[in-house]
């Protein structure tokens, strides 16, 4: 348990917070501040924030930091590890998680190009939040996939 003086001082009490609790908080600010980085282009700053935050189990900063490693932001590029980030962010319940590893499984960024695959993240992605703009992206990406050119073996 950690103790927080600032409430003994103010409350003449003690507040008693466990390990986890606080651990929970940690990630979540990290998440916020990783985010606030992000949105002005602190792309150095923001990986170990979002990293912070994925190691704490906040799904939606293991997909951000995916978006980073895809892009080559603030960090190495490398396709496998975005794919690996967004795979934990899916797991977690973050339904764009989800989305980016179904484009990942779609365009072969690594992985194995596989549409099965991809039409079940897309699938859950908006089971998990059937947001309007998650609904327009999937039926794009659904769109495109139904339209493509299909290979005879």
């Amino acid at each position: 348990m950690r103790i927080y003086g600032p409430c003994l001082a103010l409350f003449g009490t003690v507040l008693l917070v466990s390990p986890t609790q606080a651990d929970a908080q940690s990630a979540d600010s990290a998440y916020k501040a990783a985010f606030d980085a992000q949105k002005y282009g602190e792309y150095d700053a923001a990986a170990p924030l979002y990293q912070q935050a994925c190691t704490g189990n906040i799904a939606k900063g293991c997909q951000h930091l995916g978006d980073l490693y895809d892009h080559g932001l603030g960090v190495t590029k490398d396709e496998v590890r975005a794919t690996g980030l967004c795979q934990q962010a899916c797991t977690g319940g973050d339904p764009w998680g989800c989305y980016r590893l179904g484009d990942h499984y779609r365009d072969g960024r690594g992985v194995a190009k596989n549409t099965e695959q991809t039409l079940r993240l897309y699938c859950r992605a908006l089971a998990l939040n059937p947001d309007t703009i998650l609904i327009a992206q999937v039926r794009s990406q659904i769109n495109r996939l139904s339209t493509a050119p299909r290979r005879h073996k």
